[in-house]
């Protein structure tokens, strides 16, 4: 009989066919670790916990549309705001808010921005303002609707979707090939105030519409479906304050707006083509983009039902940049850890019917030191946080990982024993649920067609550091597949597997 150590810890990978790759890492990621004397390279952590901050306005229902956290406010201070089904609000320090205004009515991701002077929002039917520094009782007499010119060429007045701040000016999108900008430090988007003189600039290099734009540092990308392109802050007057940076169009462009993301130089992006479909890029600074995803995920993808309707965000947690795609009528969020390049997934389950949907946590953003979240079907606003092992509400997180297929030559193996190396004796609590946290193990003898669930076992009481957490009289098969699930309210970190097997002469 022999005894080694096999791979088990890494990301997500399920290949088409089952028999190469069933690889699925939810609600766990892998984590590089630094120092050249550790146990061992990787290790897979627990994603984080949320908690519940308020619950914004007084219909539960209203979902969660986007964030900005100002660059100002009353008395200097910066606040954070939000879109909550078809109203903005602002919500203080202390979680505490006040209504602002409404815009149309609807579903689907917002604009907002500030100029240091007027709050900005952009719903795809108008452009509102609101003054930034007003105080929470006034602020809604400031609420109106901003003049806009008409697209060019037409009496249909521009209809923004997004809306961002670049070199004391704003920027809005026109669902054309043409974007706009406003005057210096204001909201007025007129040569001179003169509503004949629109200030615009046309797409350069494609005739494609601009469907998606996003400002990192000084630069402006500008994305259709089959093209994008940067333009820089450096224009020659007050009437030119924009010009196209030569040398930076790509026929590679944005197949789902708001799956555009940035954090840092990076810029992330669901791709598209006047070739195909379905691949994730990232970009940073000003190099070409590369393909993130793989040729697993883009399998995955093309079975999506909303690609258009993907939302994408990032974040930034304990040395991991995190990018997050959720596809909300698929009920699948997909995330990219920048340190690692590895994928994983991340869920909410929903106990009435014990399935796992998409990770709830949406819109994130930075704010009062916190890393704060919308909720994809309420109103709720939560936060991550590292230290907590359920989701605000009480609600276990089903964490998962299926490793690699082990096989031996194509010999039938005789698997007589696994074991899992993994943080033991940690749960934090001392009654109820996670008291004596559990793990089930469920092995596939055919490589991922079928599983054979094996008994429930202890991954150990408080203090109970010497817990060994393993199975016995697997079986036998020529392609061994392990999976472990994980519910209790408990932190889990898992450094490898170890399995005892014999091998059989026959094939």
């Amino acid at each position: 009989m022999k005894t080694q150590i096999v791979p088990f810890i890494g990301g997500s990978y399920e290949y088409r066919s089952r028999g190469v790759s069933v690889q699925k890492t939810l609600n766990l990621y892998p984590e590089k670790i630094e120092s050249a004397e550790g146990k061992t390279q990787y290790s897979l952590v627990h994603t984080e916990g949320t908690e519940l901050l308020a619950e914004i306005g007084p219909d539960s229902t209203a979902a969660c549309r986007g964030f900005w956290f100002s660059s100002t406010g009353p008395d200097n201070q910066q606040k954070l705001y939000g879109a909550f089904g078809n109203t903005i609000y602002r919500i203080n320090a202390d979680y505490s808010f006040v209504k602002i205004g409404e815009i149309a009515t609807g579903t689907g991701p917002i604009g907002i921005a500030d100029n240091g002077f007027s709050l900005v929002v952009a719903d795809g039917v108008a452009l509102y303002e609101a003054d930034l520094s007003a105080a929470d009782y006034l602020i809604s007499s400031t609420w109106k609707q901003v003049n806009l010119p008409y697209l060019a060429g037409t009496t249909e007045p521009v209809r923004p979707s997004q809306v961002f701040f670049l070199n004391q000016r704003l920027v809005i999108n026109s669902q054309r090939g043409e974007f706009y900008f406003s005057n210096l430090a204001s909201t007025e988007f007129f040569a001179n105030g003169d509503v004949n003189q629109p200030n615009f600039y046309s797409a350069e290099s494609s005739a494609d519409a601009i469907n998606s734009m996003v400002v990192v540092g000084n630069r402006l990308w500008l994305f259709g479906e089959r093209s994008f392109e940067v333009w820089s802050s450096s224009g020659t007057t007050d009437s030119d304050p924009f010009s196209f940076i030569q040398g930076s169009a790509s026929q590679v462009g944005c197949q789902s707006p708001r799956s555009v993301a940035t954090i840092g130089e990076n810029v992330f992006f669901l791709g598209s083509s006047a070739a195909g479909r379905n691949t994730i890029f990232m970009a940073s600074g000003m190099n070409t983009p590369v393909r993130i995803s793989t040729n697993a995920i883009e399998h995955e993808l093309a079975t999506i039902l909303d690609p258009q309707g993907s939302v994408g965000w990032c974040y930034y947690n304990e040395g991991h940049t995190f990018y997050v795609l959720t596809f909300i009528a698929s009920a699948r969020t997909f995330v990219f850890d920048v340190s690692t390049g590895l994928w994983h997934e991340r869920s909410t389950r929903n106990w009435n019917t014990t399935k796992d949907e998409a990770w709830e946590a949406l819109f994130g953003v930075t704010a009062y030191n916190k890393v704060i979240n919308g909720s994809s079907t309420s109103n709720r606003l939560i936060k991550l946080d590292s230290t907590k092992y359920t989701d605000f509400d009480g609600r276990e997180i089903v964490r998962q990982r299926i490793g690699p297929v082990y096989y031996s030559d194509l010999k039938s193996i005789t698997c007589r024993e696994i074991q899992v190396d993994m943080e033991v004796g940690t749960t934090p609590l001392l009654a109820g649920l996670g008291r004596d946290p559990q793990a089930i193990l469920e092995v596939s003898k055919d490589g991922g067609n079928s599983w054979v669930n094996f008994d429930w076992r202890s991954i150990g009481k408080q203090g109970d550091y010497h817990r060994i957490v393993k199975w016995s009289n697997i079986g036998a098969g020529h392609s061994i597949i392990a999976k472990l699930t994980f519910s209790d309210p408990s932190p889990i970190t898992i450094y490898g597997m170890r399995i005892s097997f014999q091998e059989s002469s026959r094939r």
